[in-house]
C-alpha cells in the first residue's frame, strides 16, 4: 500500500507534466480570399494553458497569385487570434510557415487551423500532411 503523502506527490507531480497533442491536415485547402477550416487539423482541448505552434505548408498554384499573401489563422472556439503566418507567393513557391500562440481555456475548446489568401485567382493551396497543429499544455 502507498502511503498518502506518496500518492500526493505524484499526484502533484502528474500536474504538471507537459501534455502535448497534434493534428496534420487529412487533404489539401485551395485558398480562397475567405477563411477555411483546413482540413483534419482541429484540436478538442480540455481547460488548462496553453502553447500553441502552426505550421502552413503553402505553394502558389500558378501565376495568378504572385504577390498575393496566403494567411494561416489559430481560431480558438469562435476567435480567430491575432498572431497570423504570412507568406508572400512568388512565382513557384512553396515554403512551411509558422506562428506560435499562447492561451488560457476555461473549458473544452476546439481549436483549429484555418487558411485563406489576400487575393488572386490563381489556386495556392496548404498542403497535407506537413500542415499541422501543435498544442502543448503546460497547466
Amino acid at each position: 500500500m502507498l502511503s498518502l503523502a506518496f500518492r500526493r506527490a505524484v499526484e502533484k507531480a502528474m500536474r504538471n507534466i507537459l501534455i502535448a497533442s497534434k493534428a496534420a491536415a487529412t487533404s489539401a485547402l485551395t485558398l480562397t480570399g475567405s477563411a477555411q477550416d483546413v482540413p483534419g487539423v482541429s484540436l478538442s482541448l480540455v481547460a488548462g494553458t496553453y502553447v500553441f505552434q502552426g505550421v502552413f505548408d503553402f505553394s502558389n498554384g500558378g501565376t495568378l497569385d504572385i504577390g498575393f499573401i496566403a494567411v494561416g489563422e489559430l481560431v480558438i472556439g469562435a476567435d480567430t487570434q491575432a498572431a497570423q503566418a504570412l507568406l508572400q507567393l512568388l512565382a513557384g513557391e512553396r515554403s512551411t510557415v509558422t506562428q506560435c500562440w499562447i492561451a488560457i481555456l476555461t473549458t473544452t475548446t476546439t481549436c483549429k487551423l484555418q487558411g485563406r489568401k489576400t487575393g488572386g485567382t490563381g489556386s495556392s493551396v496548404a498542403n497535407n500532411i506537413h500542415t499541422t497543429l501543435t498544442a502543448i499544455r503546460l497547466s
